[in-house]
């Protein structure tokens, strides 16, 4: 029975390609039982993310290519998956047979392994998140990681035929937007200040930004402010109404409250506010976060409150949150922001602006990060300053130009605005 749903699968696909977008992620490879099957489906497959479609000369041409051709049984059984076919219709009915049967296997595989590390000295965020690491493979497909330059090509093509796919996630704020074409998947982004100078202001307001504009999942780790807070500070900005008037609890203007109320109510936010978190931690939340909604940017505010097993200084600890961050970044195919403080080596300058070598307690993050944003305001230093905007310092860009732009920074209301 088993090969007969594999059979009707593979000559389904070998007649119609119009299937393979739909039902690929529920197909995977090592869900056909045969060595001989795996390796057609393989073929089918790399016919149609080459070519763009499929049949059985283009599928029987790439196993030779391959050296399969004699192993799979010849063009005979190529033809013979094609004729066995009346008509595609119950393709979706086969494929749910074939994936459930494939996802038994896998859960009972995890059961074994999750036996077997329940026994052992690993430390359970560890064995947690191999837990939520397979269970997203088995739910999600697994992210694929070698791509040949033909397939890289056809990716830039269709970039350059479609600009929009090359611009990533819009902050709101224009000039940012147009110095760095938004925040991209796999990026890890460091958004760095001296203490008290806007950082967590400036990221609340990136994040209902972002999550309004692009209609996207944000997710913050906020580890040094509890969620009521942040959000407190977010329906200031959005409601024009005084962050001082909203803590102790005084709401003169009702209408704009309910706009504020409105804004956050139409966002997708989600915020973890443990005190600190383990790298793994921040992971397996991440991947369970994503089991039920679209996470599409990640905020980890701030670096140096992220926990990691001791590295012997805190030099490496750091360098090590930060590669772990990128890691996140790139197997789950979101950007990741890191927020992270400014030592005060700075402020010994003459001009008082932060430099890539101010980062606190590792200049390694610097290595890591494809962007790196510092924020200044001249009147966190002079007190006759009358301020009002805020520097937003691309200080390193690895995929475009560095620069710096203002905004416009209302500290009553915690609210960035364009300068026009």
């Amino acid at each position: 029975m088993d090969n007969i749903i594999e059979e009707y699968i593979l000559g389904s696909l070998l007649l119609e390609s119009k299937w393979i977008p739909i039902y690929q992620q529920d197909i995977p490879i090592d869900g056909f039982s045969t060595v001989s099957n795996q390796t057609i489906y393989r073929a089918i497959i790399s016919c149609y993310e080459t070519l763009g479609d499929v049949d059985p000369v283009t599928c029987y041409s790439t196993l030779q290519n391959w050296g399969q051709a004699n192993r799979i049984g010849g063009i005979e059984t190529i033809y013979n998956l094609v004729q066995k076919i009346v008509e595609t219709d119950n393709l979706p009915y086969y494929v749910k047979i074939f994936h459930e049967r494939w996802v038994r296997q896998r859960l009972g595989m995890m059961g074994i392994y999750i036996q077997q590390e329940s026994g052992t000295d690993k430390p359970v965020p560890d064995i947690i998140e191999n837990i939520h690491s397979q269970l997203g493979k088995i739910f999600k497909g697994d992210r694929k990681y070698t791509h040949t330059i033909q397939e890289s090509l056809i990716e830039i093509e269709k970039d350059i035929a479609s600009p929009d796919r090359s611009i990533g996630l819009s902050t709101g704020f224009i000039e940012l937007d147009l110095m760095t074409l938004g925040f991209h998947p796999g990026e890890f982004i460091i958004i760095a200040a001296l203490p008290s100078m806007g950082k967590t202001c400036f990221i609340n307001n990136i994040m209902i930004n972002v999550s309004i504009i692009n209609d996207v999942e944000v997710m913050l780790f906020s580890l040094e402010m509890p969620h009521k807070q942040n959000i407190k500070r977010i329906l200031s900005a959005e409601s024009g109404i005084p962050h001082e008037e909203l803590r102790r609890g005084r709401i003169h203007d009702v209408n704009a409250y309910r706009r504020g109320l409105d804004a956050l109510n139409s966002s997708k936010i989600c915020v973890y506010d443990k005190a600190s978190a383990e790298l793994a931690v921040i992971r397996q939340e991440i991947r369970k976060q994503r089991n039920h909604s679209d996470v599409g940017l990640v905020i980890v505010d701030y670096i140096q409150l992220v926990s990691v097993p001791a590295q012997g200084t805190r030099e490496l600890e750091v360098s090590m949150i930060g590669k772990g961050l990128k890691s996140i970044a790139m197997d789950l195919n979101i950007p990741v922001i890191g927020v992270s403080q400014l030592n005060r080596a700075t402020t010994m300058t003459q001009n008082k602006r932060p430099a890539l070598s101010n980062l606190r307690e590792s200049g390694a993050l610097e290595q890591d990060a494809d962007e790196v944003i510092f924020l200044h305001r001249e009147d966190y230093f002079d007190e006759n300053d009358e301020g009002g905007t805020m520097d937003i310092i691309v200080k390193k860009q690895r995929n475009g130009p560095t620069g710096t732009i203002k905004l416009n920074f209302d500290k009553s209301i915690m609210k960035f605005t364009n300068i026009f």
